[in-house]
């Protein structure tokens, strides 16, 4: 250790030899280098507030904060000293004596209210369990942002600050730094994260099919050109336009029969009848695009109507913004909490869009017997603890292809036809790559195995 922590630790154990104990302890936690000067508000708050509070090795973190808060005053470094003796960290370490949601509870107040924890922007959702690259990125925003913060580039809770923090958060990952070889952490991250998914569940036959994707995730997928984007999600957006100002819902919260022979005639949905409009529930066409719009955040219920959501608005007559919303939306993101099922769904999707974006067509059958392996492989299992069936998988894979299919995003219109295979519409590939990008860099499930 440089002479600035050795003396400052001797100076604390001719003082309280106890104290020098903890004060030890923590400093190799929270730094553990030579060099004092690399400690960093992100990392003492991370030590005291998430490290901390969970180490169940140590009998007196109380002691501990302490100890290091008198190291750190001792090596005038008074306001991360601050951080380890205030009030924000007694709070953190009597949340986390309570109960594990009053730890949660606690641990996300403080980091709110630093103003310093790196926020998720269009860019990336950080991963709650990540790899080295990410690892360092989000020490390097963190540490960014403190020094804003200290300048006065912005002031946590004041206007303006969250966008502020996200513009520094962007930046410092998108900018090339000496250590990294003159790459971006961004870039880093991506490469990470794409090997993870492509690697990841413990099944061969899973990893040789995303492998084939790697090079393509592994670049930034720009929309489609409006024309493009026009004709590919023309079905969607005339479906907006039939929604835009409300429709009344039946009590049960269906369509009226009036407005679903309606919205068959104003979005186009003819051909793909096989009777004459009655019931919502009765007419795939309209039944099933809207529940993917729903689905996708772009239309919503409220007050016995169907109405579009905000996101269905800022889209209105956008075909550009419908696109990237389609494509950040399409595969569904399980939160942390999620069922095990909600995770196998998003393994089926993964599976599913690899098999469409493939050279070889593909039927519904094939992906089927692919999704079975694959999560066989990879120790999927049913409630029962039985290996998961024909049956069950078809069923996962039956909700993801119809979204695709009844969105017309796909050649043929029967699932279940086995004589043909499955074979995206023209521009439709490029979309299918820009939703596995999108859930690769915010899903907070990167994984397709059971655990």
């Amino acid at each position: 250790m440089k002479a600035c922590v050795t003396t400052a630790l001797a100076e604390l154990r001719r003082r309280d030899p106890d104290l020098a104990t903890a004060a030890e302890l923590a400093w190799q936690r929270v730094d553990g280098s030579d060099d004092a000067g690399l400690v960093s508000q992100w990392r003492v708050q991370a030590f005291c507030w998430l490290d901390l509070p969970g180490d169940r090795s140590v009998d007196s973190p109380a002691r501990v904060v302490d100890g290091l808060a008198a190291l750190l005053d001792l090596m005038s470094l008074r306001r991360y000293a601050d951080i380890a003796r205030g009030e924000e960290t007694r709070d953190v370490l009597a949340g986390a004596a309570r109960s594990d949601a009053g730890l949660r509870h606690e641990v996300r107040g403080a980091l709110t209210r630093s103003g310093i924890q790196p926020p998720d922007t269009e860019l990336l959702s950080w991963a709650p369990q990540c790899g080295p690259s990410e690892a360092t990125a989000y020490v390097l925003v963190a540490d960014a942002l403190e020094i804003a913060v200290q300048v006065g580039e912005y002031t946590p809770k004041r206007a303006g600050w969250l966008q502020r923090r996200e513009e520094i958060t962007n930046r410092v990952l998108a900018t090339g730094r000496p250590e990294l070889d003159g790459r971006a952490p961004y870039e880093g991250i991506v490469a990470e994260r794409v090997l993870a998914w492509a690697r990841s569940g413990g099944s061969l036959t899973g990893q040789r099919l995303l492998a084939r994707l790697e090079p393509q995730m592994a670049q930034a997928v720009p929309a489609a050109e409006p024309a493009a984007a026009e004709r590919l999600l023309r079905r969607l957006q005339r479906f907006l336009a039939f929604v835009e100002g409300g429709v009344p819902l039946t009590d049960s919260g269906y369509l009226k029969p009036d407005a679903v022979a309606r919205c068959v005639d104003e979005v186009g949905l003819a051909d793909d009848l096989v009777a004459s409009p009655a019931r919502e529930r009765d007419v795939p066409p309209v039944y099933y695009l809207r529940t993917v719009a729903q689905r996708l955040g772009l239309v919503r219920t409220q007050a016995k109507r169907l109405v579009l959501a905000p996101a269905g608005r800022d889209a209105l007559g956008k075909v550009t913004r419908l696109w990237r919303q389609v494509a950040g939306a399409l595969v569904p993101v399980p939160g942390r909490r999620a069922s095990s099922g909600a995770h196998a769904a998003v393994a089926v999707w993964d599976i599913l869009l690899a098999a469409l974006l493939d050279d070889e067509p593909c039927t519904f059958d094939d992906i089927v017997d692919v999704c079975l392996q694959v999560l066989d492989e990879s120790g999927w299992r049913l409630a029962n603890g039985q290996p998961v069936d024909h049956h069950t998988v078809g069923g996962l894979l039956s909700e993801a292809y119809r979204d695709v299919h009844w969105l017309g995003l796909l050649q043929r219109r029967d699932p279940y036809d086995d004589a043909v295979g499955l074979v995206p519409v023209p521009d439709a590939d490029q979309l299918f790559l820009a939703a596995l990008r999108h859930r690769l860099l915010h899903s907070r499930t990167l994984f397709t195995g059971a655990g």
